[in-house]
């Protein structure tokens, strides 16, 4: 390419061996594209997503496609051929970036300027999720910013990075590539992507990934807008949907009299599809309606609180399984009037997420955090039903204009979740009590305290347990006597208030730094077992953990005679050791002063010994 970056190139190092941490999709799911020459290195496996190392990628080769005349037809990663096709143009241009993966290492630019066009077409229609890698370099300028659309749905710009995190070997979203997500391909359709100069003066292109996430599958989205009685009536895509026939439900916040409902409902919501469906829903705390300004229909018309609050959207009777939902919820000007969204389903909270509070909020492009916040995999059982609580953001008031479900699948994981409360470090002082907070979709919860795994006959969790001492719970639910999900573990460590004089100093010394948890720590306690108290030991700074490093005292027993006497008469005191000893040694003669003498041998030596007593002869 540029001869100045050159020498720049082939110094490039990269360290780390190349690693991906791919999300795994089924072969017949995936298109992948390399955009490369006849000499460049073919790319097979996983990229960013991926299924495995075997994946199949197409090569657009630009020796021979120099103007983008259509390829053949596209292959799935398993080799198989798809409807579709592809064309180039304004991509002849053919160079490296020495990053080690075949597809990224090598990428196609305009001969002069201007943008590289891409048009894919006769897609087998479903929702696809878009990956596009584009980034020259070096230097770390050379990104690319990518549109893409599909249809009448225009999914705006994202852009590569402009720093050395490019280079990474790890693949991550926004540096070496841009993700567009809910990308809906009606039969016989297509999608367009340009890609365009940003932080350079030329653009660059290394590959596409485009990955089937769902086929189409009758129906699978509810679309509701909120708005008053003269609002047209919604159709078509937001930031997602079907087609452009896409059906909305309409809320009108007007009552018939000519006033208006703080609470109302709306029974029998239909699919996009025009079909009736089962669910239902209600809005509280919604009279107040205006409008924004946004050319949208849905979104430029709003609800809110007149006196303030949150609005509270209840949706029951959805089919049961697991859903996106997308809510959008801005007023404005000014930009601050945003609104914090909270999604609650089976009594889990999916998160609080905010709409912009920027100008951005009023772009026409749909985009995640502006004008709506999206919630993923949001699981909906059989009676449980949806909640949405829309709360005042920066500017002190909730609003609402609309909203999208839409339904991944028909299923719903209703393993036991639960934990024990209080959680985080379970450090507590004098007392303290356990208890389960979550949802058990009719489990009995058991517990155990001493570190087995909790069976079914193991004492069941029900009211509040007391917690006095140091002690470890695992839980774990059962249905029908069978285990259920996961044991669930919490420890709790009793702290102890030390005012006896001793230093927080010596205890952290003996004791570690959390001697306040440790019930051997206490002035009264011996650890050691020496018989010297913690006490004592920090009185002689001795070490309390050490039996041999205690406060000592040392008791000699010595024996004592006693026996009858005449006053004035001799005495002797002998000894021997052993009664076989013939001789007997004198060890005192003294004369009595009284009717009884007593004799202490406090020099011997020997603790066996023989004693006798005789006037002297």
């Amino acid at each position: 390419m540029i001869l100045k970056y050159i020498k720049k190139l082939l110094a490039l190092v990269f360290c780390s061996q190349f690693t991906v941490t791919a999300q795994q999709y089924q072969q017949d799911q995936i298109i992948n594209i390399q955009f490369a020459g006849s000499g460049s290195s073919l790319k097979s496996g996983t990229a960013a997503v991926g299924a495995n190392t075997t994946d199949h990628w197409n090569l657009h080769n630009r020796d021979s496609q120099l103007l983008g005349t259509p390829n053949n037809r596209l292959h799935w990663a398993n080799q198989q051929a798809s409807p579709a096709s592809i064309t180039v143009n304004n991509a002849p241009g053919l160079w490296g970036n020495g990053h080690p993966d075949p597809m990224f290492g090598a990428y196609v630019y305009p001969a002069n300027a201007g943008d590289i066009s891409v048009s894919i077409t006769n897609l087998p229609p479903g929702i696809y999720r878009v990956l596009v890698y584009a980034h020259g370099g070096p230097p770390d300028e050379q990104n690319s910013k990518v549109y893409l659309q599909s249809g009448n749905a225009d999914f705006g710009w994202r852009r590569t990075t402009t720093t050395s995190a490019w280079r990474s070997t790890e693949w991550v979203e926004g540096n070496q590539f841009v993700a567009f997500t809910n990308v809906t391909i009606a039969p016989n359709g297509g999608l367009s992507i340009q890609c365009k100069p940003d932080g350079a003066s030329q653009s660059f292109l290394n590959g596409i990934q485009l990955v089937r996430e769902q086929s189409p599958t009758p129906p699978n989205l509810i679309n509701v807008q909120f708005t008053q009685i003269t609002s047209p009536n919604r159709v078509g895509l937001a930031a997602i949907g079907n087609s452009t026939n896409d059906l909305w439900n309409k809320y009108i916040r007007d009552d018939p009299a000519g006033g208006y409902r703080n609470f109302g409902t709306l029974s029998n919501l239909f699919w996009s599809t025009g079909e009736s469906s089962p669910a239902s829903l209600s809005i509280a705390n919604a009279p107040g309606a205006w409008g924004n300004g946004f050319p949208d229909t849905m979104f430029g018309a709003y609800l809110y609180p007149l006196g303030g609050g949150n609005i509270d959207i209840n949706l029951s009777s959805l089919p049961t399984g697991t859903y996106d939902v997308l809510v959008y919820a801005h007023g404005g000007p000014p930009d601050s009037q945003n609104s914090l969204i909270e999604v609650s389903s089976l009594g889990d909270s999916y998160g609080i997420k905010a709409t912009s509070a920027a100008p951005d909020w009023s772009l026409p492009t749909w985009q995640n955090g502006r004008q709506y916040v999206l919630f993923t995999n949001v699981s909906v059982a059989p009676s449980s039903g949806l909640t949405i609580v829309s709360r005042p953001g920066q500017a002190n008031v909730a609003v609402i204009n609309g909203l999208q479900l839409l339904r991944r699948s028909s299923s719903v994981d209703l393993t036991p979740r639960f934990s024990i409360v209080p959680n985080g470090s379970g450090i507590f002082t004098n007392s303290t009590s356990a208890a389960i907070e979550g949802f058990l979709y009719g489990s009995t919860v058991r517990y155990t305290t001493d570190g087995t795994t909790p069976t079914s006959s193991s004492p069941q969790f029900t009211n509040p347990i007391s917690i006095t001492t140091n002690v470890t719970l695992r839980a774990l639910a059962f249905q029908n006597n069978a285990p259920v999900g996961s044991v669930v573990s919490q420890s709790f460590r009793r702290a102890y208030v030390f005012n006896d004089g001793i230093t927080a100093e010596w205890r952290t010394r003996y004791f570690g730094a959390e001697y306040w948890l440790n019930i051997n720590a206490f002035a009264a306690a011996d650890p050691d077992g020496d018989g010297s108290t913690n006490a004592q030991e920090f009185i002689n700074n001795t070490d309390p953990t050490d039996p041999n490093s205690g406060f000592r005292i040392n008791l000699t027993l010595v024996p004592r005679i006693a026996w009858r006497s005449t006053t004035g008469t001799v005495y002797q005191v002998l000894r021997k050791d052993s009664p076989t000893d013939r001789d007997w040694s004198l060890v005192r003669e003294f004369s009595a002063t009284n009717s009884e003498s007593v004799f202490v041998d406090s020099a011997v030596t020997n603790p066996h010994g023989f004693y006798t007593v005789r006037p002297k002869p």
